[in-house]
């Protein structure tokens, strides 16, 4: 049962009494909940990723525009079916990433994570001169699967890096990236 006012919730009370309210709207809540995560895709297996700067913003050896290819793996957090979290490890030009996505609604992940990158300072490059923080949504686009569960087999997703922190005594620029990625499973 729909209901789709207040007032239908109060004439809906004063006919059936509030218990009979409450044992109506409950099991309603519950069953919509279960089918919003039987309705997401398990996240798993490693996909082969092509991905689009676009903001490079004083980011060493990178611009917007550039399209780069890297792989990324997911890891579903519980034994079976959608999970409700997921570790991702990805790679990066210089390095590895692993963070935790979290479900933030139907086919819908998203994490934070941090690394450190190459700063130039004076006439060197300093290897961790700044900090990055950064986000990745992820969004599953394409399902396959059999005996009734569903895997995701195209996914799409953006990293966003709004502010990077200097961590030299060199003065430099304000910096930050993002970019949008787009791939599918392979293993």
């Amino acid at each position: 049962m729909r209901l789709r006012s207040v007032a239908g919730l109060l004439v809906l009370a004063a006919t059936l009494g509030a218990g009979a309210l409450v044992a109506t709207l409950v099991p309603a809540a519950a069953a919509s909940a279960r089918s919003r995560l039987a309705s997401t895709a398990r996240l798993e297996g490693q996909f082969q990723m092509t991905g689009q700067v676009t903001v490079a913003r004083h980011v060493l050896g990178e611009y917007a525009g550039e399209i780069v290819t890297r792989t990324w793996t997911f890891t579903p957090l519980c034994p079976a079916g959608p999970c409700r979290r997921v570790a991702l490890t990805r790679q990066r030009a210089a390095g590895t990433d692993q963070l935790v996505l979290h479900l933030t609604g139907v086919n819908r992940y998203e994490g934070k994570g941090r690394f450190y990158a190459p700063l130039r300072c004076g006439p060197r490059t300093v290897a961790t001169g700044q900090s990055v923080p950064f986000t990745i949504r992820v969004k599953v686009t394409a399902t396959g699967g059999a005996d009734g569960v569903s895997i995701a087999t195209r996914v799409r997703a953006t990293y966003v890096n709004r502010k990077r922190t200097n961590l030299t005594r060199c003065v430099a620029p304000p910096a930050h990236d993002a970019a949008v990625y787009h791939g599918g499973l392979v293993l």
